[in-house]
């Protein structure tokens, strides 16, 4: 396979940047940064007319770059490779007696990532090998196991402690002026000597899964299965940090990557063991037919890290803490978690007419204290089969099959992130600020207040549903109505006074009501050689608090009566087109003193003469509305398929129908102009911004020093429309006739080449995918979703 970015941000050219970052500098009374002379050799440089990208500064000491740089670098088109090579195997044999049977498979993967400059794999190799045997007529045993070893190596940052994420967030604010290499073809980039030089991440995880199982059938129909699953995964992790030189053309040097040379290994290994008894029996009684099952669980979870590094390496050709000189830094973590849990289920159908199943479950979660830990919850289900009736013979040519369905139940919910909140938990501090006889003192804080009342959350679903099979199920429909309450959810307990001088713990005191539907389509038919489907799936639901302790309706945490995803913001009414109307409009001092043209205009929505944040909540929320809503709504998928003659084609469409999205205000992707002027980003959409000759453009007056906040408030002028479709996949295949490959003594052999992610339709500023919107750099700033193309063949001894 050939994998490339899906979509990378559309930067401008070092000309229309520079004279966007001038025009910031001009609107916030400062000096331009570009001079005439070098827009001149910018534009040369464009056209072709200088040979070299940079050149060297008076003293001979520096490439020219930045400010003085006259290159027209696409930092995002350099660093990502035009395609990136994939690689996977797969072999599989199976085989056996009467009796035991075995399944034996092995894969290897070999991806390299899409950038360029840096060390990014990933290695996967997995074997699997299946056991089973009917011992005797009533006792069978399997074993299933599975080992998986993978590899990631990636860039260790070369930023501090920052990780490879940091990487986008550099590119997206890099200067297209500045060039990535001299003359002679050498790095100047500081950058590029960071992903490149600064050392690698190396991830090793090896994983084993063990399942030994055996089912018991003394008597006819009544079989029990016991079994044992157990999951264990390691993690070994070495970090290497380096400096990264970067030479002068004078010969001297800086370094551009971490202060100090270390090392870091980090050990973790995770246990899952899961012990499984279930025993049913069944029963027909002319056409009553019953079945009764019980069982029994348990769980215990266990986790275990350890990690040290140390500073001040003799050299990076061994990074290894055996020959670094620095103090030692050693860490460990420990969590576990275990569950129990019993159940059983009733299951009764009468000739597959009426259908009706009940379940019971009872659990226990050591996230909860003794007297808390067990919750119970039933579960029922019933069936109609209007189609099994004899009344119905009349109309099967039409409709073949007809099921209506209806369930309640609850299950429990733990949120393992919580831990242990009814334990007091220590809290020591190793590196204090206070000094008693000259050394730092290391001190334990007391714990929280701990919530001993915290128990299981209970999620209760009702759901209607039915299934429709017509023409002779050629057509096929399934549709799904359901109400998901989830009850005494964790939530924050009531306010306390700030004397008590420690937080308020948490309790089981909300609630969350989700309603939706889901509809599923699929016509199926077969004309000779000739065959097809069509199918289509969409679905829908809504979140709402409707439990939450919040009497001020405060917007700094969740409300009762707050939608999920909805999105406050104030309504604009364009940009200002002078700077009279921005002094006749309603005083908007809120955000700044200083307002003109070209600045936006916020409607004055309580008609008190000035925009304001009221008390910030959804009682007085000023000049703030629910302006949209960033849930995915309208989920859909469209797949179809043919085949004739050893012919195969397939492709699947995946959408949203509707999702709102409003950009953090240091989104430089997407304002362009954030912050300062090192943070700023000049896209090809972002060029389109107020200026006395472009007063219809779409982005405000571009500043820096902060000033854009005042413009780039949460509004409805800058939401995004984030709904999209997709072409997830296509496949065409080609079988050849058994005639021919068992010529050449095989069983199957066939083509097939395959794409993903190959076409996208979105009304999204272009410089995102609807798929990866955000990061904690900021939007955009993500490693980019792969477009896949893929060759292959199945072969079949």
């Amino acid at each position: 396979a050939l994998s490339s970015p899906s979509s990378l941000p559309k930067m401008a050219n070092s000309f229309d940047f520079a004279t966007a970052i001038n025009q910031s500098q001009t609107n916030v009374g400062a000096k331009h940064w570009f001079s005439e002379e070098e827009l001149v050799k910018i534009t040369a440089y464009i056209n072709g007319e200088l040979p070299y990208s940079t050149e060297l500064n008076e003293k001979g000491n520096r490439w020219l770059g930045g400010r003085d740089g006259f290159a027209n670098t696409d930092w995002w088109k350099l660093f990502f490779k035009d395609d990136a090579p994939t690689l996977e195997h797969n072999v599989s044999v199976r085989g056996g007696t009467e009796k035991t049977t075995y399944f034996v498979s092995g894969n290897y993967y070999k991806q390299e990532g899409q950038m360029n400059f840096a060390t990014d794999t990933y290695n996967r190799a997995t074997f699997n090998v299946n056991l089973k045997t009917q011992a005797t007529d009533w006792l069978s045993l399997d074993v299933k196991t599975r080992y998986s070893k993978e590899k990631k190596e990636f860039p260790s940052g070369g930023f501090g402690n920052f990780t490879k994420d940091i990487v986008y967030h550099q590119i997206s604010r890099a200067w297209p002026t500045s060039p990535a290499f001299d003359p002679d073809g050498n790095t100047i980039d500081p950058n590029i000597l960071r992903f490149r030089d600064a050392g690698n991440t190396t991830n090793d995880y090896n994983t084993t899964l063990l399942q030994i199982g055996a089912d018991f059938e003394p008597i006819e129909n009544w079989v029990t299965r016991i079994s044992y699953n157990r999951k264990v995964r390691g993690l070994k992790e070495n970090r290497n940090r380096f400096k990264a030189i970067l030479n002068f053309p004078d010969g001297s040097t800086t370094n551009r990557g971490y202060p100090q040379e270390s090392v870091q290994k980090r050990y973790t290994e995770g246990t899952d063991q899961l012990m499984n008894i279930v025993s049913s029996y069944s029963k027909s009684l002319g056409n009553h037919n019953m079945k009764v099952l019980v069982g029994y669980e348990q769980r215990l979870d266990e986790f275990s890290n350890i990690m040290a590094s140390r500073s001040g390496l003799i050299t990076n050709t061994i990074p290894a803490i055996s020959i670094a000189t620095g103090e030692d830094d050693v860490d460990d973590r420990m969590s576990h978690y275990s569950t129990q849990g019993a159940f059983s289920r009733f299951n009764y159908n009468y000739d597959e007419k009426y259908l009706f199943e009940f379940n019971a479950r009872a659990d226990a979660s050591s996230h909860f204290k003794k007297g808390k830990r067990w919750g119970f919850f039933p579960s029922a289900s019933v069936g109609y089969n209007i189609s099994k009736e004899p009344f119905w013979e009349p109309i099967k040519n039409v409709v073949s099959n007809l099921k209506f369905r209806a369930s309640w139940g609850e299950l429990g919910n733990h949120d393992e992130r919580l831990g242990y909140l009814y334990e007091e938990l220590l809290n020591p501090n190793f590196n204090s600020s206070w000094l008693m006889g000259g050394e730092k003192v290391i001190y334990i804080s007391r714990p929280n207040i701990v919530s001993p009342t915290l128990t299981w959350e209970t999620v209760t679903t009702t759901n209607f549903g039915m299934n429709a099979g017509l023409f002779h199920n050629k057509l096929n429909m399934t549709f799904d109505y359901f109400t998901r309450i989830t009850s005494d959810m964790i939530g924050p307990s009531a306010a306390l006074p700030v004397l008590l001088g420690a937080a308020a713990p948490k309790e089981n005191n909300a609630e969350l009501t989700t309603k939706g539907w889901e509809l599923t389509v699929k016509w199926t038919q077969n004309l000779g050689e000739f065959s097809y489907h069509i199918g289509a799936n969409l679905s829908d639901n809504t979140s709402k608090i409707t439990k939450w302790n919040n009497p001020t309706t405060s917007f700094t945490t969740r409300r009762q009566g707050q939608v999920l995803g909805d999105i406050w913001g104030y309504e604009s009414l364009g940009l200002f087109a002078t700077d009279e109307d921005a002094a006749a409009a309603p005083d908007q001092s809120i955000f700044s003193n200083q307002w003109g043209a070209g600045d936006m205009q916020y409607a004055d929505l309580d008609g008190d003469g000035k925009i304001t944040k009221g008390e910030n909540t959804e009682l007085n929320p000023g000049d703030r509305k629910i302006i949209g809503n960033n849930h995915a709504r309208y989920n859909y998928g469209i797949n179809f398929g043919a085949d004739y003659k050893g012919f195969s084609f397939s492709a699947l469409f995946q959408g949203v129908g509707k999702k709102d999205y409003s950009f953090r205000q240091s989104t430089n992707l997407y304002y362009g102009f954030v912050g300062n002027i090192w943070q700023t980003s000049v896209t090809k959409e972002s060029l389109d911004y107020w200026t006395p000759e472009n007063p219809d453009a779409y982005f405000p007056k571009p500043y820096f020093n902060g000033k854009h906040k005042k413009n780039t408030q949460t509004q409805t002028r800058f939401l995004q429309d984030a709904s999209y479709i997709r072409l997830k996949n296509v496949q065409f295949s080609y079988t050849l006739p058994k005639a021919v490959v068992e010529k050449i003594g095989l069983t199957n052999l066939q083509f097939y080449t395959s794409g993903e992610n190959l076409w996208t339709k979105t009304k999204l500023s272009e410089n995102f995918d609807p798929e990866v919107l955000n990061n904690k750099w900021g939007g955009g700033k993500s490693y980019p979703l792969s477009k896949v193309i893929s060759f292959g063949m199945n072969i079949t001894l």
